[in-house]
């Protein structure tokens, strides 16, 4: 726990010993996996073995590795395609989604991300590509599993009831509304945007441009008026409106 930075919760634990005055010694069982308190580098492990010995060894924590990024990439979740998810929860009524959610603090809970690092990745498809879309449903965004339990535990999502299939509405304002980096999310995490703008780089290539479209989409520089136009354009038609405006 102490390397891996979360506290894993007491599987047994029902009722607290009412002899033992916890608030005043500042003591808690925990009853749910949560992050290790921050600042916090020692622990101590008491083992009482079954003829009398006692032990007691308080660990310090590792010194903190200050591990340089690869050359020419970025290791951040967001950088490296593991960024914020979307958890979608379904069930025919109400009392059955919040069980749902229940079941999901419960399996993530007795499962650390830190030892599945496809944990999350997995949930999500399958909670969003292999589930029926049922009447009631929740729709969480979360970075890993520590921010999902602790939105499913605070109720920090709003349930709803959906009688008829919903469409998407994507609004693209064009120029006035963009900003520098804008599309680089989706053009590292869905492939069929990042497939769209390398058609659009190819199609530029064979009509005599002498620079890339990919590489001024993520270039560190901020493009030129022209190409910042250019780059707009492209940005939307890497998506396929279902309505337009009369005006486009």
């Amino acid at each position: 726990m102490l390397e891996r930075g979360f506290i894993l919760p007491n599987y047994d634990f029902k009722q607290p010993n009412p002899k033992i005055p916890w608030k005043e010694w500042n003591m808690k069982v925990p009853t749910a996996q949560r992050p290790w308190p921050r600042g916090k580098k020692y622990i101590s492990v008491n083992n009482f073995g079954f003829g009398g010995t006692n032990g007691h060894v308080v660990l310090e924590a590792a010194p903190f590795r200050n591990n340089k990024p690869t050359a020419g990439g970025d290791d951040t979740p967001e950088k490296s395609g593991q960024g914020r998810k979307l958890y979608v929860l379904t069930a025919n009524d109400k009392a059955s989604l919040t069980q749902v959610m229940k079941n999901i603090v419960i399996y993530l809970e007795q499962r650390p991300e830190i030892f599945q690092k496809d944990l999350t990745s997995n949930l999500a498809f399958t909670l969003g590509q292999r589930r029926s879309l049922l009447q009631w449903r929740a729709a969480i965004p979360a970075l890993n599993s520590f921010e999902l339990i602790e939105a499913i535990n605070g109720e920090k999502f709003t349930p709803g009831k959906e009688i008829e299939p919903l469409r998407i509405g994507f609004i693209f304002t064009g120029q006035g509304a963009q900003w520098y980096a804008m599309g680089r999310e989706l053009f590292d995490q869905y492939p069929v945007f990042s497939t769209s703008i390398a058609h659009a780089d190819s199609f530029l290539s064979e009509i005599g441009a002498e620079w890339s479209l990919i590489g001024k989409f993520l270039t560190a520089q901020c493009p030129t008026c022209g190409l910042a136009q250019l780059l707009t354009t492209f940005l939307r038609r890497g998506t396929q409106p279902g309505c337009q405006d009369k005006q486009d």
